[in-house]
C-alpha cells in the first residue's frame, strides 16, 4: 500500500514538473530566445534564477544573442518586448509558467524577414529599403547658423546605431521599418576670464563683450591681458571690450610689481 502511494506521488511530482518547467522546443517549433536567459533553449524555472540573479546584480551580464549580426543580449531578459529588463519580466516568465499565457513575443530574428523602409528626417540614408541584416549608412544635414548636430533619434529599440552623436553613422538593418531624425543643439560658446570678470560668459557671436580685471593685490599693478581666440585693440586696459567671435575665448589678467 505505501509503495503503491510512493508511486502515485511521484507520477504526480512528474506531471506537475512537466507542466511547470517546459522542455527544450523540437526540432517542429522555433528555439526559444525570449525568456531563455540560461541559454539551454528551453523557458523554464531555471531562466526566472537566472533573470533574478541579474535583476540583483549577482549576475553581471546576459549570454549573447546574435540578431542580424549585432548582438542583442537584452532580448534574452525581456520577457514582455517592452525595451526594458525589469521585475515586469519576472512576472511575465512566471506567468508562462503557470500557464497564464501561452507563449513570448518572438524576437525579431525569429520573424519571417522582408524589405522595409528607411527614413531619414533631417539627413539621409544610403538606401530607402533594406532586409534585415544589410548595413544602412547615415548622413545628417548641415546644421544652420549658430547650431551644430547633436544626435540621431530612432524609432526602433531595434536598430543599434554604431555611433547616435556621429553625423556620420550606421546601422543594422532589423526585421521592421525604421525611421530616424538627426537632432541639433544651438553653439554655446563661452568667455573664460582669470583674475577678471566678463558682463557675458556665453555672449553669442557678434555681441559685444566687456572685461574688467581685478584689483591687483598690495604691492602689484595691472600689467596687461593675455587673450587667446580673440584679438583685443589695447591689452594695457584694465577694462577691455571685443565683438565676440563664432569659438571660445580665454583672458587672463597679469600683474608686476607696483
Amino acid at each position: 500500500m505505501r509503495q503503491s502511494i510512493r508511486v502515485l506521488l511521484l507520477l504526480l511530482v512528474l506531471v506537475f514538473c512537466a507542466a511547470a518547467f517546459p522542455l527544450t522546443a523540437s526540432a517542429a517549433e522555433i528555439v526559444p530566445i525570449r525568456g531563455d536567459c540560461s541559454g539551454d533553449e528551453a523557458v523554464n524555472m531555471k531562466d526566472v534564477l537566472f533573470l533574478r540573479q541579474f535583476l540583483a546584480g549577482t549576475l553581471m551580464e546576459l549570454l549573447p544573442h546574435d540578431c542580424y549580426g549585432v548582438n542583442r543580449p537584452f532580448v534574452r531578459a525581456d520577457c514582455n518586448a517592452d525595451g526594458a529588463v525589469n521585475m515586469k519580466d519576472v512576472l511575465t516568465l512566471r506567468k508562462l509558467m503557470a500557464g497564464l499565457i501561452d507563449e513570448l513575443p518572438l524576437c525579431s530574428c525569429q520573424e519571417e524577414a522582408a524589405l522595409h523602409t528607411v527614413t531619414a528626417i533631417k539627413g539621409s540614408a544610403n538606401v530607402d529599403e533594406a532586409m534585415p541584416g544589410d548595413t544602412v549608412f547615415l548622413t545628417a544635414d548641415l546644421p544652420e547658423a549658430g547650431y551644430e548636430f547633436d544626435r540621431w533619434i530612432c524609432d526602433s529599440k531595434n536598430a543599434m546605431l554604431d555611433d547616435a552623436q556621429s553625423e556620420l553613422a550606421t546601422f543594422v538593418m532589423p526585421n521592421e521599418a525604421v525611421s530616424l531624425t538627426a537632432t541639433y543643439k544651438k553653439i554655446v560658446y563661452t568667455v573664460y576670464v582669470i583674475d577678471g570678470e566678463a558682463d557675458n560668459v556665453h555672449p553669442n557671436p557678434g555681441d559685444v563683450v566687456t572685461v574688467r580685471a581685478n584689483k591687483p593685490h598690495p604691492g602689484e599693478k595691472f600689467d596687461g591681458w593675455a587673450a587667446d581666440g580673440v584679438t583685443l585693440d589695447d591689452t594695457s586696459s584694465e577694462t577691455v571690450s571685443f565683438v565676440m567671435p563664432e569659438c571660445n575665448v580665454s583672458l587672463m589678467a597679469t600683474y608686476c610689481e607696483a
